[in-house]
This record gives C-alpha cells, structure tokens and sequence, in this order.
C-alpha cells in the first residue's frame, strides 16, 4: 500500500506530468528575431473528436462535465522559436501548437490564438507537445476541439531550450517566451496556409498564472503589440500574485502552504542565478546534505517525485510540512522570513527582486475584460495572503470579474470519488477516502480544471 505522501506525489506527477522523452537544445539564432521559428514545426500527433471525447481526468470525462463537446479534430505541433533570456541576450524555447482542423465551420475559420502558461515542473525534458501530456490533452479538449489555436511554451531551460537555467516566477523572461510563442505559433499557422483572426487570449495556472499575468501586461503595455493582437481577454487560475507574502506562508511556524519548501527553494536557487545576492553559500539557507544540490534542480533530470522519494529535498508527507521545512531550511533563515526580519542584506536583496515580480505591487491594473479565477480553501498557492490582494486591489476595475471555485470542487471531487472505480489514480493507488482525494487534489486536479472551464466560458464571452 502506498502511503499518503507517496500518494500526494504521485497525483502530482499525473497533473503536472513526468517525462522520459530524450531531448537535445536547439541553439539560439543571433541572426533571427524573438518569436522568429528555428526549425519548421514538427507534427507528433493528430487526435479525432471521438478520441477527444473520451479523454479522461481520474475516471472522469472532460467533455460533458466541464469542456465542450469536441466539433475539430486536432494536431500537435513542437515548435522550437527564437527569444531572450534574462538580459536580453538571445535564446531558444520551445513550445507546443495545437491546431484544429475538420469539416464543421468553426474549425475552418480563421483561428483565434489561445495562449497557455502551465504549472512548475521540475524536470527539464518535460515539454508541453508530449502526445502523453495531460496538460496538453486538457488544452485540447477545452479549447482546440471547439476551433482555438493553442500555444503554450515550455519556458526557458526546459525542452529544446539552451538556455542553462530556467527563470521561476520572472516576470519579464515569462512575458518573452509567452509573447515569443505566440509570434512563432501565428507565423508557423500562416506558414501551413492557415488564416489567423488576430484574437489574442491568455490563460494560465498556479506559476502559469503568474506567467500569463506577466504577458498580459507586457502586452497592455506596448501599443504596437495591442495592435498586432487583438487582446479580447485574459484569465488566471491561482495566481502567485502578492510574493511580498509568499515567503512567509510557505515557512509559516503554523499552516505552511503544502510543498512550500520546494517551491521557495525553486524561486531562490533562480533568483541567485537570475540577480544573484541570494547567499554566498547555499548552507547560509539550507541544511546539509541537500544545499550542495539545490542549484543544479530547477530544472534537472528529476522530477517532483524523485526530488522528493529520493530524499534530494525532505519530504515527510503532506501532513508533516513543518518537519520538511525544519529539514530543509537553517533555523535561521527561516526565522527571519516568517518574522520579515530583512536585516540581512541576503534576505533583503530576495524581498527586493520579489517585490519587483509581485503583482499587488507593481502598479499593473487590467484594460481588457480579465478574469480572476480560484479556489478560497487553496493551501498550496494560499488563498487569502497571496491571491486574494489581488482580488481586493482590483476590485473597482470595471474590466476585472473574479470567481470562487470552491462551492464547485465538492460535487466535481464527489463524482471523481463515486467514479474512482475507472480511474487510473483509483486503480494503481489506494486512496482510501473521500477527504484524502479532495484535499489532495484541490490545486492541481479540482481548481484546475474548473478554472479552466470558467476561462473557456470567459474566452466565448468575449472573442
């Protein structure tokens, strides 16, 4: 039997996906734009309406619950593009391109472009355009199968990227390879002899929110852009949006938000490589062994699960998060995030450059129709410090509608429950009750994909 913690890992590894696939870089072009395509997009897969149907999420279906009914048969594409890393310097990224196709008029029209940021992975090879993918099998199901382009990049560092690391919750290097995808997706659908509409909308979860929030404002924020797109809405599911408060709710003392160790751990080993000033030793913030291996993790050759089965970050189980904390961080380090005590320069050289990707605090307000989605019981991007001043801050704009999934999750996590006899978690994994499936599959399975059904709904509202 496995344990809960193992189980915890596992659903996410099935909701954020693991990868075997061998991947080699494709350099960078000094010569080519960003959002210029390196190499001619590569088809890996088609999938028909009926196949699309039947896609499944733990026992359930997608359509007839939460997506639309399938009208477009669909193909993956890889696309390798241009972009930029952190400095402007040039660099490569790659991303998946799905494009509908068939008979019925929605799939012949000229094609809107939905752009997607996903959640954190871990693992470098982990792309978007893996047939397996359930990420990508969702997108397909919500938004292609109904005529949608969709594009979702893998950001930088992870895939066929060169670039040596991956920036985690940057906002200016998310807003490049989003914008970037987007520009290689458009020339890649005229190249196949595709018309484009030019609608543009944005949609992304958890880290991806934060990601799509990103690009909305560099978009919103550049004329010529809004004219070269026709931006018609954006949404974002669970978006990291007040960082100025991260850091403490994920060492919290009391109620730590559930893998915050991993996820703070992520944003200071990128953060020490994106500005540097993080520490001059990584044993100034985490315990040995592990602070001798942090750096080469994000992204690595290990995925969530392995970083933690294999005791390369603590992890006792979801329900001992204070003991991960207490075996990863220094005592000290962490008394002085949880008590914002920023009188070492370290610590307030990461409360810095966190506050400059911090969206309560860096003035960006919304000017097209813009939906904030989440779940008000989330505990692993916590609710109430670091979604909800979003919420409150952008509560006067006429543009801004947000909506709590959470009277949703019960009856979506109780069909899962009663349907568990179908599903592949249900079959291999011995989750024994209804309270383990909803608490542990709140962020990523529940809010997920009712998120993204409110963003589909939202996207038709307005295209």
């Amino acid at each position: 039997m496995m344990s809960r913690w193992q189980i915890a890992t596992v659903l996410f590894m099935f909701i954020t996906g693991c990868s075997g696939i061998s991947i080699a870089p494709v350099p960078a072009n000094p010569l080519l734009q960003p959002g210029q395509l390196l190499l001619n997009p590569v088809s890996v897969g088609n999938l028909t309406p009926d196949k699309i149907y039947n896609f499944k999420a733990f026992g359930q279906r997608y359509v007839g619950s939460l997506a639309p009914s399938p009208a477009c048969s669909v193909t993956t594409q890889r696309l390798v593009y241009e972009t930029t890393g952190v400095n402007g310097e040039p660099a490569s990224a790659s991303a998946v391109l799905l494009l509908p196709f068939g008979d019925e008029p929605q799939c012949q029209q000229p094609l809107d472009i939905v752009s997607y940021s996903r959640g954190t992975y871990t693992k470098k090879n982990r792309i978007m355009s893996d047939t397996n993918d359930d990420n990508a099998k969702r997108l397909i199901a919500f938004f292609a199968a109904s005529g949608a382009a969709v594009v979702s990049s893998d950001y930088l560092g992870f895939g066929y990227s060169d670039y040596p690391y991956s920036p985690y919750i940057h906002s200016k290097t998310e807003a490049s390879a989003g914008l970037d995808a987007i520009k290689a997706a458009k020339a890649a659908i005229l190249q196949q002899g595709r018309p484009v509409s030019n609608k543009l909308f944005i949609h992304g979860h958890s880290q991806g929110a934060h990601a799509s929030l990103a690009l909305q404002q560099r978009i919103q924020g550049d004329s010529a852009l809004m004219t070269e797109f026709d931006l018609i809405g954006a949404s974002s599911s669970s978006p990291p949006a007040a960082l100025q408060a991260m850091g403490e709710e994920m060492l919290a003392y009391e109620n730590p938000s559930q893998l915050g160790h991993v996820i703070l751990t992520n944003m200071i080993a990128s953060y020490q490589r994106i500005y540097g000033g993080m520490y001059e030793q990584p044993s100034e913030i985490w315990l040995p062994p592990h602070d001798q291996k942090i750096q080469g993790l994000f992204p690595g050759q290990l995925n969530l699960n392995q970083l933690l089965s294999d005791k390369v970050i603590p992890f006792k189980g979801p329900e001992n998060q204070l003991e991960n904390i207490a075996l990863t961080f220094q005592k000290h380090y962490r008394d002085k995030v949880v008590n914002g005590d920023l009188s070492d320069p370290y610590l307030l050289n990461f409360q810095r450059h966190a506050n400059e990707n911090d969206f309560i605090l860096n003035g960006f307000e919304p000017s097209v129709p813009t939906l904030v989605c989440a779940g008000s019981k989330d505990t692993f991007i916590p609710y109430v410090e670091v979604t909800k001043p979003l919420v409150d801050k952008w509560g006067d704009n006429p543009y801004v509608k947000f909506i709590d999934v959470d009277p949703l999750v019960e009856p979506l996590a109780q069909k899962v429950w009663d349907g568990r006899g179908f599903g592949i978690l249900f079959r291999f994994f011995d989750i024994k009750t209804y309270d383990d499936l909803k608490t542990l599959g709140y962020h990523w399975l529940f809010v997920n994909q009712l998120c993204m059904a409110q963003s589909v709904a939202w996207y038709q509202q307005h295209r």
